[in-house]
């Protein structure tokens, strides 16, 4: 029989590599899932800023931005496949606001928000691998927080 049994594989490599598989609980589930809908959704914001702009620089720095948010959520959706065994489709709500600055403000306060929260995540995390993730998704929402900033403050009279 060459049937594939997840946890007899689990158990399989959790004797051969017993340190290697991430450990996280129902709450790294949730925040896994949660993350992916809301990386998606601001992936869908930037990709309509840079459809939008005329500038080319500034397409170009929403396309970056994007793209960078696709790749988090692939790295969510990685760790949730490793954890769970399960794949997961985000749910993403668009952001909607009539204007770009309302956007770019929405955008703001959703990347300083997560930034916050992924921090304390990884202190908290039992497992260093999600711990890492956790940490590198902080510092890449307050880099994508400042990016933010210094637009709306370019955009002041």
């Amino acid at each position: 029989d060459n049937r594939f049994d997840p946890k007899e594989m689990d158990a399989v490599l959790g004797r051969v590599f017993p340190d290697s598989a991430l450990k996280g609980g129902d709450g790294d589930i949730k925040r896994l899932r949660e993350g992916m809908d809301r990386a998606s959704a601001r992936s869908a914001a930037y990709a309509e800023l840079s459809g939008r702009s005329r500038d080319g620089r500034r397409k170009r720095l929403f396309g970056e931005l994007s793209g960078e948010e696709k790749a988090n959520m692939r790295r969510l959706q990685a760790a949730h496949f490793i954890l769970t065994g399960d794949s997961y489709a985000p749910n993403a709500p668009r952001l909607s606001a009539r204007s770009a600055p309302e956007l770019l403000r929405q955008l703001y306060i959703a990347e300083t928000g997560d930034a916050t929260a992924y921090g304390r995540a990884a202190i908290a995390a039992g497992d260093g691998t999600l711990s890492l993730l956790y940490s590198g998704l902080s510092d890449s929402g307050m880099r994508h927080a400042e990016q933010i900033s210094r637009l709306i403050e370019s955009m002041m009279k």
